[in-house]
């Protein structure tokens, strides 16, 4: 079967999955989900204090 046979859509949709699959299989994360899971882990922290109702945080006495 030729190439031509098939939609741009469903080759770039082929393309992600193909490229996808080692970073799944291996656990590779992007720039983004490094960075969210670093935010979560701040948030999450015991003692950083809390944020207040102006967006100001208050750090822990």
């Amino acid at each position: 079967m030729s190439i031509e046979a098939f939609s741009a859509e469903y080759i770039l949709a082929a393309a992600d999955e193909l490229n996808g699959r080692p970073r799944k299989k291996l656990g590779y994360r992007t720039p983004e989900e490094l960075f969210d899971e670093f935010l979560d882990s701040v948030y999450a922290a015991e003692g950083c204090g809390s944020i207040a109702q102006d967006g100001s945080q208050r750090l822990p006495s």
